[in-house]
């Protein structure tokens, strides 16, 4: 009896190890994880932070030769009041991140529009100051670029573990919750159109080449002949070995020479239409 007990007690504490080894497993992971979240996240904020000092200089500078555009001073000046507000000295939650990156694409829309005023004085875009104050800002666009990626890539990693068993009963139990990604700006997944572009329209419906017993049509699809109900149609060649000839169809009397009508590369392409 008492070996019995000895051994339930033994498979016990066995369990209750490698029940342990798991936890702490998962959960020194997710710390891990965690900590790179946190890293990438100080990232963007450096360079976010780095693009608001930016702005006093650049506007400035613009402000000295156009003085009459001050509705566009005005709207960078505020959205970059409204980016320093949004401050959270942590990694942010869903709704956190929205309201960050809400701030962040108002001064970007603004700077933009800026950067459009500055076209209409040639001056001003030949002054070295204006200059290196435009390159800077555009390295700094990309660097929000790359850090804004590595921060989704680790919030990924990061979710990814969490979700998975038995890393996710962890998670639940020390509070590690899911981390916001950088959502692409909104009208982002359209082209921007050039001047004079556009969506070509329908190609015209195909007509009759004058001889009665030719049509063109796009590859793949087949035009029966006008006023000839009985015809056998063959494609001169396969579609993409011939693309001079794969739009055109031959007509013939089903009662007439075939083998005139037909050869090696066509005959596998033959249809026969009955009206």
């Amino acid at each position: 009896m008492k070996g019995i007990l000895l051994g339930c007690v033994v498979v016990l504490v066995a369990v209750v190890l490698v029940l342990g080894m798991a936890v702490a497993g998962s959960y020194n992971r997710l710390v891990a994880l965690d900590e790179g979240v946190k890293s990438a996240w100080g990232q963007v904020e450096n360079v976010y932070q780095r693009r608001a000092d930016l702005v006093p200089n650049l506007v400035e500078t613009v402000k000295g030769a156009a003085a009459f555009e001050k509705d566009t001073f005005t709207a960078v000046t505020e959205a970059r009041a409204k980016v320093g507000q949004v401050n959270f000295g942590k990694v942010p939650d869903a709704q956190e991140m929205q309201k960050f990156q809400s701030a962040q694409d108002g001064l970007s829309s603004a700077l933009s529009r800026l950067l459009v005023v500055v076209e209409k004085y040639p001056d001003l875009k030949a002054t070295q100051n204006f200059r290196d104050l435009q390159a800077q800002l555009e390295g700094t666009e990309n660097r929000i670029t790359v850090e804004r990626k590595r921060f989704n890539d680790a919030a990924q990693a990061f979710n990814t573990a969490r979700r998975r068993f038995p890393t996710v009963i962890v998670a639940s139990l020390f509070g590690f919750a899911e981390k916001p990604y950088f959502q692409a700006a909104a009208g982002s997944e359209k082209a921007p159109e050039r001047p004079g572009s556009g969506v070509r329209g329908p190609r015209p419906a195909p007509e009759d080449d004058g001889r009665g017993d030719h049509h063109r049509t796009r590859c793949g699809r087949l035009m029966c002949a006008r006023g000839a109900p009985d015809a056998a149609y063959v494609p001169h060649g396969p579609c993409g070995r011939n693309p001079g000839r794969a739009g055109f169809w031959n007509r013939r009397p089903l009662g007439g020479d075939r083998a005139a009508y037909r050869t090696p590369s066509a005959r596998r392409f033959l249809h026969v239409a009955r009206g």
